[in-house]
């Protein structure tokens, strides 16, 4: 298993990329929902945009009490 963490949504996205072009893919994101550059769900639904990612699973992590659309993140 190899782990790559990023500070942003844009460095998350450029860690997909250059595992990409490694042949590599990413089977499990990880995305907080309060990232800085971009908000989680913006980054989730840029990762799921990109079939070349071969869309990955991805698990939300949210405050506890912060209120946000469940829909959304279900999608």
């Amino acid at each position: 298993m190899r782990v790559e963490c990023a500070a942003d949504g844009g460095e998350a996205l450029q860690a997909m990329e250059r595992t990409m072009q490694n042949n590599l893919l990413f089977l499990l994101v990880i995305v907080d929902l309060h990232i800085p550059e971009m908000n989680g769900l913006q980054l989730a639904h840029a990762i799921q945009a990109n079939s070349q990612y071969d869309r990955p699973s991805l698990l939300m992590l949210v405050s506890a009490g912060c209120q946000f659309d469940v829909a959304e993140c279900r999608n």
